[in-house]
């Protein structure tokens, strides 16, 4: 991996017991978390695993670049070939430092799910954009466990259930310490 690389963030949202999905789906709808998501990584670069983006109707995120993680070198999605190679288009990569290589150009580069993606870009990261739901539901993937004290925690805020989010939820960021 170059000294030069891009600054490595995971951002996930994960209930108080870890999980982050069930049957491919997030287990919770939450409207302001989503925003949260797309202010954050608009402009990126974005890595998951296949499983994830085929979760999210296998289509590109819109207005970054999307690597997706495959060991299959023969897998093609929707959007592999974009003419021109005009955003958004799908590459794909068969690892972290793989993707992470392909992306040495971007400044900040977004891993975002799934359960294998996390662990395995976990010693990696430079950042946590953790939002925690303040809720227990029932799930298939879970988010991995980390370290606390490999961590600095420089911003949290808290949003309140309303009519538009079941749950609570609160938005964390982390530093590693170096």
């Amino acid at each position: 991996m170059p000294a030069n690389r891009p600054t490595i963030s995971i951002v996930a949202a994960m209930a108080e017991n870890r999980v982050i999905g069930k049957d491919g789906r997030l287990p919770w709808r939450l409207p302001d978390e989503m925003k949260h998501f797309v202010r954050l990584t608009t402009g990126h670069t974005v890595v998951m695993g296949r499983k994830t983006f085929e979760s999210i109707a296998s289509k590109p995120l819109p207005n970054r670049r999307n690597i997706i993680l495959t060991r299959n070198t023969n897998y093609t999605a929707p959007g592999t070939a974009a003419p021109n190679n005009n955003p958004p288009h799908i590459e794909t990569a068969a690892s972290i430092p793989d993707a992470i290589a392909k992306a040495d150009n971007s400044d900040e580069v977004f891993i975002c799910g799934g359960e294998q993606a996390y662990q395995d870009a976990m010693p990696l990261a430079d950042n946590l954009y953790l939002t925690l739901v303040h809720a227990s539901p029932d799930g298939d993937a879970h988010f991995p466990t980390f370290d606390d004290s490999d961590w600095n925690l420089t911003d949290q805020t808290r949003h309140d259930p309303d009519d538009r989010h079941e749950y609570a939820f609160t938005f964390h960021r982390y530093e590693r310490i170096r």
